[in-house]
């Protein structure tokens, strides 16, 4: 709202709705701008991190030929890349410019919308991705310290079973780090945005 559009609006009011209406735009301005200004900050600082890691993975996507392990790179790189697009699409989002009460609110309501499509999307597709990970990263590992090939790696006496076990544990602590780091980083943000919005709404 411009400042012509908020005089005329004070000049058509009585002292009692004066209060109330100033109060009603305190709020609007001062109730989402620290969480909306977290969310914009650990956003950015989230693709950057994602450019480094996708870098990384393609950078050891170049020294090993173990097609397993390139398989499991070349996930990882897809599920990146995306990360990165729709990490962007929010950035874009949590950017747009909004002006009044009525598109603000509408605004507060799409980013809530969209923070819990990512988190529902990450965490679906972490079930399938992260046991591929820990799989590369373990036969990599392997490979890489005996220095022999993948298929006389993996016929050497319970390595099958350590590689299951990998799986299992890396798979768990590595979902329950990514919901740590979304909670810190999003979750508590975007609830903080949900909560201005029931208030909105109710006022």
């Amino acid at each position: 709202m411009n400042l012509e559009q908020l005089w005329h609006d004070i000049e058509g009011n009585d002292d009692g709705k004066l209060e109330g209406m100033l109060q009603q735009k305190f709020f609007l301005h001062s109730s989402h701008q620290r969480p909306l200004a977290k969310l914009k900050k650990n956003t950015v600082t989230s693709l950057w991190l994602g450019v480094a890691v996708t870098i990384l993975y393609l950078a050891l996507l170049g020294v090993t030929h173990e097609w397993l392990v390139r398989f499991a790179l070349v996930v990882l790189i897809g599920y990146n890349s995306f990360i990165l697009w729709s990490g962007y699409g929010l950035h874009k989002l949590l950017n747009a410019n909004h002006g009044d009460a009525l598109p603000v609110l509408s605004h507060l309501r799409q980013i809530a919308a969209a923070f819990a499509r990512w988190r529902k999307w990450q965490n679906q597709v972490a079930f399938f991705v992260y046991p591929v990970a820990a799989a590369g990263g373990f036969l990599f590992g392997i490979t890489l310290g005996a220095g022999l090939p993948l298929d006389e790696v993996l016929w050497r006496p319970g390595i099958v079973w350590w590689l299951l076990g990998s799986v299992l544990v890396m798979s768990a602590l590595g979902y329950l780090l990514g919901r740590w780091w979304y909670k810190l980083a999003f979750g508590r943000y975007a609830a903080q945005i949900e909560e201005t919005i029931r208030e909105l709404e109710e006022g």
